[in-house]
């Protein structure tokens, strides 16, 4: 038998419990008794509502419960916690390197297409990028548009190498075979893109020896058209000309429609939950498959402006849609690529959201064009007469003559400055020697600073300047995304006259990818100085200012 302690042994619970004892009268009777006090609201008048000048059937009051429902839900699912977001949002090129060669292949958008093929890591993701041609050439950056991946431009790549440049083309982030950061992290604006163009030309200098040139030739289109004009903004020492297809950024914002503003501004809120967002975006932005084209598809390729929002929304038309990517895959159309981008890259539709929303689409009051407009300014300014004083183009023998006179006694100037401000810093040098060996090391760092600070306020960097100090555009006759017209008239608003070359191809928005020679041809004209023209039959115009523009509207509207 086991030893139990005495503790271990369970009290008994009491039968009854013990009743307290009872206060003597003694004592109860001198507790005082506290008076009663009685308050008295004051009464309150009757608030009446009021009525409603109409009445609410019943289907009208349960549709404005069921907004109110769903507006209620929206907010609570805001409120909700979410998930954390993701570093960065993986592109497909995993997935496709389990597919064999043969079916990597028949993709619409194979991942070595192109010869050169390699992956860049930067803090924002992998870029997937191209580059072939010449290395002793000069490099060319080409950046394609919002929906189609960088084989968009292989034709036009082609035509540079064929020609004896270095190309160099990459996905956008979220696009082809390049991952991106999420867009609840970083917004897909022109920060972000410029530093992807920079990691780029980055990884492109890498393989160029030391002591050659970081200048290349830009080409945007598309959406790359106004990536392009920020870069040259911010990095104009590095662009040797700038070129600019179908550009976005001066798309006046009354072509994005009702929906659009919706869908796309961040400061918009509605009804629904915002995870069905992206579901409503990949219904309107999936083009159809090459057929028979709709009504809707020949009003948006009829070039009217009014239709270029829902042509916008649905890539560029069916002239766009249904055009073959490149001539090396004539059977596989933009629209092919595009649905195959779409179904297999988990970040494009949220990119294409956050794009839309951040990115310096639409114009024209973008502070990257002006900004770049006083820079092509400036640069013209200090190799011609000041603007205001200049002549036009057709001046006279005299003048041209007075002009070469003056830009020689520029560059005398200009040497004479150079020869003495190298002298300077020689005697600067040399004093800073001589004062290191009297009071020792801090007079040497006094003699430098000193040297390095009179030599700064002295000296003047010269940027190397844009070719031409302005800006080649090529634009399509029938573009339904881009209105030409407008384009043009806003280019030379904020460019000037000066600072615009323009020039335009008979199609629509897919100019870059089915005439990439012509397109090429233009591009190679404006790089060699010659006046460019515009063919349409037998019709031939320059584009020099903007009269003669207006002039070859007038005869393309006419159909002449």
């Amino acid at each position: 038998m086991p030893f139990k302690l005495p503790w271990d042994e369970p009290t008994p619970a009491p039968s009854k419990l013990p009743s307290l004892p009872k206060l003597p009268e003694s004592v109860t009777s001198k507790i005082p008794e506290f008076p009663t006090v009685n308050i008295k609201l004051p009464k309150l008048p009757d608030l009446k509502l009021p009525s409603l000048p109409f009445q609410l059937t019943k289907n009208q009051q349960r549709v404005a419960i069921g907004l109110a429902s769903c507006a209620a839900l929206a907010i609570a699912i805001k409120a909700l916690p979410r998930k954390p977001p993701r570093r960065t949002v993986p592109s497909p090129r995993d997935a496709v390197d389990e597919l064999t060669s043969e079916e990597r292949a028949d993709l619409p958008y194979p991942p070595n297409c192109l010869p050169g093929g390699r992956d860049i890591e930067t803090p924002y993701g992998t870029v997937h990028v191209f580059e072939w041609g010449p290395e002793t050439g000069e490099r060319v950056m080409l950046v394609h548009g919002i929906s189609t991946p960088c084989i968009s431009l292989a034709d036009l790549g082609w035509e540079f190498a064929r020609k004896g440049f270095r190309v160099i083309v990459f996905d956008l982030y979220s696009r082809g075979y390049s991952s991106g950061p999420d867009p609840e992290q970083q917004p897909y604006d022109a920060r972000l893109y410029t530093t992807q163009m920079l990691s780029v030309h980055a990884s492109m200098m890498a393989s160029l020896p030391l002591g050659a040139s970081p200048r290349f030739h830009l080409v945007g289109y598309s959406l790359g058209g106004t990536l392009s004009v920020s870069f040259a903004r911010y990095y104009p020492h590095l662009v040797a000309s700038l070129t600019l297809i179908a550009p976005s950024g001066l798309l006046r914002p009354n072509h994005l429609g009702f929906m659009g503003k919706l869908l796309y501004s961040p400061s918009s809120f509605l009804p629904v939950p915002s995870f069905l967002i992206p579901t409503f975006v990949r219904w309107r932005i999936t083009p159809s498959l090459p057929t028979s084209p709709s009504p809707d598809d020949e009003e948006a390729a009829s070039g009217n402006p009014a239709s270029s929002e829902e042509a916008s929304a649905k890539s560029g038309g069916s002239t766009f849609d249904h055009s073959p990517i490149s001539l090396m895959r004539p059977s596989i159309s933009v629209s092919h690529v595009v649905r195959w981008q779409i179904g297999n890259h988990p970040g494009f539709i949220p990119a294409f959201i956050s794009t839309m929303a951040n990115a310096p689409i639409y114009g024209p009051s973008s502070p990257d064009w002006s900004a770049l407009a006083d820079i092509l300014a400036a640069q013209r300014s200090g190799r011609h007469r000041s603007r205001k004083h200049r002549s036009s183009r057709h001046s006279s023998g005299k003048d041209k003559e007075k002009d070469r006179k003056k830009d020689k006694e520029r560059e005398k100037d200009r040497e004479r400055r150079k020869e003495k401000e190298r002298k300077d810093r020689e005697k600067e040098r040399r004093k800073s020697k001589s004062s290191s060996k009297d009071d020792g090391d801090g007079g040497s760092a006094v003699g430098v600073g000193s040297s390095s600070s009179s030599s700064s306020r002295s000296h003047r960097h010269e940027i190397p300047a844009i070719h031409g100090g302005k800006v080649l555009m090529i634009l399509g006759s029938q573009d339904p995304v881009i209105p030409m017209d407008e384009t043009v008239q806003d280019a030379i608003n904020i460019l000037g006259e000066d600072g615009v070359q323009l020039a335009i191809v008979d199609g629509g928005h897919e100019v870059a990818i089915t005439q990439a020679d012509e397109v090429a041809r233009f591009i190679m004209s404006f790089l060699s100085n010659e006046s460019l023209r515009i063919t349409r039959g037998s019709d031939r115009g320059a584009w020099d200012t903007q009269s003669e523009a207006s002039s070859v509207f007038s005869s393309i509207k006419s159909g002449h």
